[in-house]
C-alpha cells in the first residue's frame, strides 16, 4: 500500500512538473524524428579515426555543457543548442558526439554535483577518463544500436550511482530508480527482438 501511494505521488509530481513535461515532449519529438528517419540512421557507417574524432567530441562538450552558463539569457541551453544544431548540419562526426559523448559527460557531471562528499579531484578524473572512453566507443562504433544501448546503460547506471553510492541518503527514491531500470530493460528487450526479427527476415 505504501509503495503504491509513493508511486502514485511520484507520477503526480512528474506529470504536474513543467520541466518534466517539457522534457517528455522534447524526448517524444526526438523519438518521432528518429523513427521517421530510421532507414537513414541504420545505414552502415565507417568507424571514425579516434585522434580526428577528439576535436568534435571536445566541441560538443564545450557547446552543450560549458557554453550555456556563459549565455546571459532566459533560455541559455536553447541558444547554445541552436548554435550546436547549426554546426552538426555541416559536421557529420559532431552529430554522434553531440548525441552520445556530450550526453554522457552531462550524466557524469550531474553525478559529481549530487555527491559533493566525494573528492572533487577524484570525481573529475572519473568524468574525464570515462568521457574519453565513451568518445572512443563513439568513434569506433558510430551505429544506432550500440550507441543506443550505451546511452541507456550509462544513464541508468549514473542514476543508480547517484542514488545508492555510500553514504546513502536518508530518503532513497527507490520507486523512481525501479522505473528507470524497468524502462532500460524494456528498451534493451525491444531492441533485441527487433534485431532477431530483422535477422529472420534476412534469412527468409
Amino acid at each position: 500500500m505504501r509503495r503504491s501511494l509513493e508511486l502514485r505521488n511520484l507520477l503526480r509530481r512528474t506529470l504536474c512538473d513543467d520541466a518534466s513535461t517539457f522534457g517528455a515532449c522534447l524526448g517524444a519529438a526526438f523519438a518521432l524524428c528518429a523513427w521517421r528517419n530510421r532507414d537513414a540512421l541504420s545505414a552502415p557507417r565507417a568507424a571514425m579515426a579516434v585522434p580526428v574524432s577528439a576535436l568534435p567530441a571536445v566541441v560538443a562538450i564545450l557547446m552543450a555543457i560549458a557554453l550555456p552558463p556563459q549565455i546571459h539569457s532566459r533560455l541559455p541551453h536553447t541558444v547554445a543548442g541552436a548554435f550546436l544544431l547549426t554546426l552538426v548540419l555541416y559536421w557529420p562526426s559532431l552529430r554522434w558526439h553531440t548525441a552520445i559523448t556530450a550526453t554522457y559527460c552531462a550524466f557524469a557531471i550531474d553525478l559529481q554535483r549530487n555527491r559533493p562528499e566525494y573528492s572533487a579531484t577524484g570525481m573529475w578524473i572519473f568524468i574525464i577518463v570515462s568521457t574519453a572512453l565513451v568518445a572512443m566507443l563513439v568513434a569506433r562504433h558510430p551505429r544506432v544500436r550500440p550507441m543506443f544501448l550505451l546511452l541507456v546503460a550509462s544513464s541508468t547506471s549514473m542514476a543508480l550511482l547517484k542514488q545508492f553510492l555510500p553514504p546513502w541518503p536518508q530518503r532513497q527514491q527507490v520507486a523512481t530508480q525501479l522505473v528507470f531500470v524497468l524502462l532500460a530493460v524494456i528498451s534493451a528487450f525491444v531492441l533485441r527482438q527487433r534485431r532477431l526479427h530483422n535477422e529472420a527476415e534476412g534469412r527468409s
